[in-house]
């Protein structure tokens, strides 16, 4: 994805890094000149705090989240009530599936902030993921680079123009 914005915008990365996966830049990415920018949540209680540090840090106009997963909700988040950033948000078909989860939940009902790649945090964050500007469902089906490329320059004029 970073390659398809990279023929008309500025690209930078941001991110957590949790240790128990390895705490790296996932490997296709750790080979290019994109600057990375990453906080290492080696305790989830101090998560929050490390993400407003990171969002605070690094201003963006707009946010094109990956996968909705709780951490990545929460840069979303902080990146709207501090930045009034537009926030667009990928929904594979199969997020929810990889937790064995058949539905997103209540989100105002939350747990303790820990396990943060739970089942139950993966379904709040699928419930959450609907409150953005945009949410592109990722169908499986392969667009070629260019084709893709103008179909996410359309959705970044889109929510611009909101």
């Amino acid at each position: 994805m970073a390659q398809l914005y990279g023929g008309w915008a500025e690209v930078e990365l941001i991110g957590c890094l949790f240790p128990r996966y390895g705490g790296q830049v996932w490997e296709p990415i750790r080979g290019t000149q994109i600057p990375c920018h990453t906080v290492t949540v080696a305790d989830e209680g101090r998560f929050v705090e490390q993400a407003l540090g990171l969002v605070l840090a690094h201003p963006y106009e707009v946010v094109h989240l990956s996968k909705p997963r709780i951490p990545n909700i929460v840069l979303g988040l902080l990146y709207k009530l501090v930045w009034g950033a537009r926030v667009i948000v990928d929904i594979d078909d199969e997020e929810l599936a990889f937790v064995k989860a058949s539905e997103p939940v209540n989100w105002r009902e939350l747990p303790p902030l820990r396990d943060l790649d739970s089942q139950e945090w993966t379904e709040i964050a699928a419930g959450l993921a609907q409150e953005f500007d945009k949410v592109r469902e990722l169908d499986g089906a392969e667009a070629g680079e260019a084709e893709a490329g103008k179909l996410l320059e359309a959705v970044v004029a889109e929510v611009l123009a909101m």
